[in-house]
């Protein structure tokens, strides 16, 4: 005797039962039977090939099988025609015939069917980017993020004050957008973790509480410095350019604590997790080469270092902060067990690359990618 269903099973079969039941959704699919059927396939066979799936993923899938099929086709009405020599020239050609009929590809399945559903509509959000790759078993969901790197100096200000005043103000909006689209997906689709840039170790969520502590205070600190500068600035009843760069040092720091309160925030605030996305050694790497290039640049402004030398550093501190920390974060996930992961990095990085290469050396544990861009971020 089978098992009684709760209400909520229930409903959930017949909303189900009436989209697959749908004229559109129902006519589709007979049409796909149909066109998998003209290729030697018994329509039973092609009913239970499309059983369960709906949307692009049956289209998609529809597509495969009939490439599948075709090629068979093909091949045997080859064998019938000529005999002896279309069998040997089959054989022959088997490597071919493997490419051709698609035997390698991966199956659809169900982490393909949730990107596929994937919301594109969320509150906060400008745009959400989906690359579906089948087979896929788990899926890189990622926020972009605007932010500073904490360690700006005089060094790092821009000929434009101005310009670093309105970065300010859009890394900001950002966030704000960032702060709306963490509740909704907790509330869409029930996100209980989120992998947070920067945090290289094990963080529990009493020492990110306790971090977010100590930069409210940082933070604090900082708007008394802002005052005392505001002070001098009307005293001298002038803004010299060392005035202005001392500003705009406090207003970039101000503005990384920001954004470290605000997501900090927006995940507590939705009762989730925090999780690390990267490694101490590849932190301790970016750090050591991120001093060197402070130094190559300096030799080259006094002239003592060469262009194409200090393009080297240059290149070491990119491989690092970008390419390393993003194949890093899709081994953490693994490790980690997450058929579904989200984070919240920098607006420049992006997974495709990472994801294609993964899948290529990961074939039994391929990944999807997501992206999802904040309605400020330009």
């Amino acid at each position: 005797m089978d098992a009684q269903q709760t209400p909520d099973a229930n409903n959930t079969l017949q909303e189900q039962e009436k989209q697959e039941n749908s004229p559109e959704e129902s006519g589709e699919r007979r049409g796909l039977e149909d066109y998998i059927s003209l290729f030697g396939v018994k329509r039973k066979r092609a009913r239970k090939l499309l059983e369960g799936l709906s949307g692009a993923v049956l289209t998609q899938e529809a597509t495969h099988q009939v490439e599948r099929y075709r090629c068979r086709s093909e091949m045997r009405s080859k064998i019938l025609r000529r005999g002896a020599l279309g069998l040997v020239a089959c054989i022959l050609t088997a490597s071919m015939y493997k490419v051709l009929t698609m035997e390698g590809d991966p199956p659809v399945t169900s982490t393909n069917a949730y990107v596929e559903s994937f919301p594109t509509q969320i509150e906060g959000a400008g745009s959400v980017e989906k690359y579906n790759p089948l087979g896929a078993k788990r899926v890189l969901t990622h926020i972009r993020q605007i932010h500073n790197h904490p360690d700006y100096d005089l060094l790092s200000l821009t000929d434009n004050m101005r310009a670093d005043r309105d970065h300010f103000d859009k890394t900001i909006d950002v966030q704000d957008d960032i702060s709306r689209i963490i509740p909704a997906l907790r509330q869409k689709l029930g996100v209980s973790a989120i992998y947070v840039e920067g945090l290289s170790d094990r963080f529990s969520r009493a020492d990110y509480v306790s971090l977010i502590q100590k930069q409210k205070e940082a933070l604090a600190a900082l708007k008394e410095q802002s005052h005392k500068l505001d002070v001098m600035r009307s005293r001298l009843g002038e803004n010299p350019i060392w005035l202005e760069a001392g500003a705009q040092v406090i207003l970039n720091q101000r503005s990384y604590l920001l954004v470290e309160l605000l997501q900090g925030s927006a995940i507590l605030g939705s009762g989730m997790e925090v999780n690390f996305s990267g490694r101490k050694s590849t932190a301790l790497a970016l750090s050591e080469a991120e001093s060197e290039l402070k130094e190559k640049e300096r030799l080259y402004l006094l002239g003592k270092c060469g262009f194409l030398e200090k393009r080297r550093y240059e290149i070491r501190v990119e491989d690092l902060m970008m390419r390393q920390r993003e194949d890093d974060l899709l081994q953490i996930i693994l490790d980690n067990g997450d058929k579904t992961a989200f984070v919240i990095f920098g607006g420049a990085h992006d997974w495709q690359d990472n994801v294609d290469s993964w899948n290529h050396t990961h074939p039994d544990e391929r990944f999807a990618y997501v992206r999802i861009t904040p309605a400020h971020y330009r």
